[in-house]
């Protein structure tokens, strides 16, 4: 699961410094305001198409995320539903399968929460994705570029000439992302939505104790009619 994530962030990462290459070497042969004056154009369309991206690579490792868990929880509902099913042989287990369901702490209480943090987790993400959409970069992150103008220094006497960039002419190019500072979005205590763990009606809490009620009926009416049929036998002499 890590390792899934960390592959795609790093073919974000080095598919972003490809596109930012590709789209300032457009800008080759232009003067130095001409450049900046294109740059500024089309940012906030680069930057959109960056963070469409972004979300899709979020996405990606959402979704195989959420498929390893249903996987998980698949194989471990196989194994649970075995183990309650040759549990149940005992009316003490059956009783105890039957309280903690009334008592709302049966054993699926933690994929109940679990559920419940996950929905409470992807409520405050889209907040903060809405909140810095209205601010700036959808992840709340800045990007600089800048150009190295300098020209390569004339050969001295006695010195070797200084390397040439494998671009030609083009003037190297450098690229950073940093992180939000003062002016990065926060959210607003007050803004975010308070946690609501998962509740269950009586009728939800009931149901699964349907069978448990039943076989403890079954076992009391064995236990009588066995404990009657002995009274009956039973010989005073």
């Amino acid at each position: 699961q890590e390792g899934f994530a960390q592959s795609r962030w790093e073919e974000y990462k080095q598919g972003t410094q490809e596109r930012w290459k590709e789209r300032m070497r457009q800008n080759q042969g232009l003067s130095d305001e001409e450049r900046a004056a294109a740059n500024k154009q089309r940012m906030q369309q680069w930057m959109l198409e960056d963070s469409q991206l972004r979300s899709k690579v979020q996405e990606e490792i959402a979704a195989y995320q959420r498929r390893l868990t249903e996987e998980r929880r698949n194989q471990l509902a196989l194994q649970e539903r075995l183990a309650l099913t040759l549990a149940r042989v005992s009316p003490a287990a059956a009783f105890q399968l039957t309280a903690m369901n009334l008592a709302d702490t049966d054993i699926h209480l933690k994929p109940r929460a679990e559920d419940a943090m996950r929905s409470y987790r992807d409520e405050l993400l889209e907040l903060a994705e809405e909140k810095a959409g209205k601010q700036g970069d959808a992840m709340g992150h800045s990007m600089s570029f800048s150009f190295t103008t300098r020209s390569a220094p004339e050969k001295a006497d006695g010195d070797e000439a200084a390397p040439q960039s494998s671009e030609g002419s083009a003037k190297p190019f450098r690229m950073s992302f940093s992180g939000g500072g003062q002016d990065s979005p926060t959210l607003n205590p007050a803004e975010v939505p308070a946690y609501a763990p998962p509740k269950r009606t009586l009728k939800e809490a009931v149901a699964p104790s349907i069978i448990d009620l039943g076989l403890l009926s079954l076992y009391s009416l064995a236990a009588f009619a066995g404990a009657f049929l002995a009274f009956l036998r039973y010989d005073v002499r």
